[in-house]
């Protein structure tokens, strides 16, 4: 850390956890304890957030099995601070709870001497990348890193003099109170988001979208139907089944596939590579143009839609002109006819409706299927070709709109998400509130807690000779009965 303000110095965590250190009481908690009881509440990891306690974990152990095992019982605004990832060191003061309430043992406890740290100074520290860096530098463990209490005891930390600690804490109330306003507003921007989206599908695929534009464009009624909508279509609409319209539903090529991988050649798309209203090019596969020419059944062409048959099922894109040849597996295939634009058949696969119909049709029991079949009874409402090029402009104009609000969101975000971290450093820099000359150095805390916890350790020391030499005095004394 950089030159500390004037009455700072430097201190482990293990200074300012006051006489008793980082400790843990969860080192002996065994499942058969979990069984035996709901009256003291287990705290673990899933409990610690950055700053809140999250209260998750459900688990408990009886009040006779923490008596038998002397627990040590946590208090209100104890500091719990994460001993595994993510992130290694993340702390929270524990709240008030009315059940009693132990740790696990991937939980550090620091009982704050409030002499010298106050909790809330102490837990904001610990929540600083200044801190949390120096965790991940000690912390071990392969698949899941895990940085030991002694290793955590002795990371540094800049300590304030004590009334500047209660400025600060003051200071960050006040300032992170109104980050976490700030992202909680801005939480309910993607659920908006996603509302809008499928608003504007629902109003593209009864008709409201393009009310305005029948006026201008009448068409005569349509008699041709095969079905009965749940709502009343125009009536130049018709509900007709996608076989009706399509000149081929097929599916993707079924069989095994790791041997005709190719590091390039024809691309081979499969679920994962169809996202609503687009085609995602990460992870794909290739295969040989000779093995290509063996599945053409299974082909996509520029102006095809794919479908999801399995996990997302339903999900649609239109196979775009950049991809001029390619195949596929896992996808249903639907080939449009003249009556059918692609674009319109790709939203209404996306929509709520259409979903909800192929979550009703899925086969199997491990992982549901939308099959062929389904895919070509599945009924669309249909407006004339030139309503539905028409619907599929407009939809596309709103949700470029509703891609720069979400753009716009995510930069937002990650500014805000920056703010706590950018508020935290310059607090423990000593230049979130001002220094006052007449506030005792933290030097002196920090000599003053390290006294006393000499002489703490030194009467512990006496008192562990004295009991060691009044167990002697009895043998001795028992062994003169014996003789006697």
């Amino acid at each position: 850390m950089s030159e500390l303000p004037e009455g700072w110095t430097t201190a482990t965590l293990k200074d300012l956890a006051g006489p008793r250190g980082l400790f843990t009481d969860g080192d002996w908690i065994l499942s058969e304890h979990l069984r035996s009881g709901k009256d003291v509440r287990l705290v673990q990891l899933a409990d610690v957030g950055i700053g809140h306690f999250l209260n998750k974990s459900q688990k408990f152990i009886s009040q006779a099995t923490a008596d038998d095992l002397r627990v040590t019982y946590l208090q209100e605004n104890d500091v719990l601070i994460s001993r595994m990832a993510n992130p290694l060191a993340r702390a929270c003061l524990f709240p008030r709870l009315e059940q009693p309430s132990i740790t696990a043992v991937d939980v550090a406890i620091v009982r704050c001497d409030e002499s010298v740290a106050l909790p809330t100074f102490m837990m904001n520290l610990c929540n600083t990348h200044y801190v949390l860096n120096q965790a991940e530098a000690v912390a071990v463990g392969t698949t899941r890193k895990r940085i030991s209490r002694r290793n955590l005891e002795q990371i540094m930390v800049p300590l304030a003099p004590l009334n500047e600690q209660r400025r600060i804490v003051a200071k960050l109330e006040k300032l992170l109170s109104r980050v976490d306003a700030a992202q909680t507003r801005l939480a309910t921007i993607p659920r908006i988001l996603k509302r809008f989206r499928q608003s504007v599908l629902a109003a593209a695929c009864s008709g409201r979208l393009t009310a305005d534009w029948r006026e201008e464009h009448p068409c005569p009624a349509n008699e041709n139907t095969n079905g009965d909508s749940p709502h009343e279509l125009p009536e130049s609409w018709s509900l007709r089944p996608f076989m009706s319209v399509s000149r081929e539903i097929t599916v993707g090529y079924v069989g095994p596939m790791a041997k005709e991988y190719v590091s390039s050649g024809v691309p081979f798309l499969r679920s994962l590579n169809v996202r609503p209203f687009r085609f995602d090019p990460t992870n794909i596969k290739f295969i040989s143009a000779d093995f290509h020419r063996t599945i053409l059944k299974s082909r996509l062409s520029p102006g095809d839609v794919a479908i999801v048959r399995s996990g997302n099922s339903g999900i649609a894109c239109v196979v775009p002109e950049s991809l001029p040849e390619a195949n596929c597996s896992d996808l249903v295939i639907l080939r449009p006819s003249s009556e059918l634009d692609a674009g319109y058949a790709c939203l209404f696969m996306n929509s709520a409706a259409a979903q909800a119909h192929v979550n009703s049709v899925k086969v199997g029991i491990a992982q549901g299927h939308f099959n062929v079949g389904s895919m070509k009874t599945t009924l669309i409402p249909l407006p004339p070709l030139t309503e539905q090029q028409e619907i599929v402009r407009r939809v596309e104009s709103l949700f470029k709109t509703a891609d720069a609000l979400e753009a716009g969101y995510h930069k937002a975000k990650a500014h805000v998400d920056n703010l706590t971290q950018s508020i935290l450093a310059k607090a423990f820099r000593g230049e979130l509130v001002p220094q006052d000359p007449h506030d005792e150095p933290a030097s002196v805390l920090l000599k003053r807690i390290r006294e006393g916890g000499s002489k703490q350790q030194k009467t512990a020391s006496i008192g562990k000779r004295k009991a060691k030499n009044g167990v002697n005095s009895r043998k001795h004394e028992k062994q003169e009965l014996l003789h006697s």
